[in-house]
């Protein structure tokens, strides 16, 4: 009888740090890495807009598809808000 072991060598991306005055969603519930293929996505504390890619795919080079690096978080006026989204008052 012969047994066959495969190994598998899953390709992951570090999970990045979160972008200053923003979070990636779900930050909490990963751990430090993900695998290939997996979204990560970047959104902004109140009063801040992103600038940037709100989403990032990891890569099969273990990297991510939008350099997290490159994802910031400005300070806005209302005035902002009100050009960068349709807004429903009630």
């Amino acid at each position: 009888m012969w047994i066959i072991y495969l190994y598998i060598d899953v390709v992951r991306c570090n999970l990045p740090g979160q972008p200053i005055n923003g979070k990636i969603k779900d930050y909490e519930s990963y751990n430090n890495s993900l695998p290939e293929g997996s979204n990560i996505t970047f959104f902004c504390d109140y009063g801040f807009l992103l600038i940037g890619e709100n989403t990032s795919t990891c890569n099969s080079s273990g990297e991510w598809s939008t350099d997290p690096a490159m994802i910031e978080c400005h300070e806005t006026k209302q005035s902002d808000y009100e050009s960068a989204c349709t807004c429903v008052y009630t």
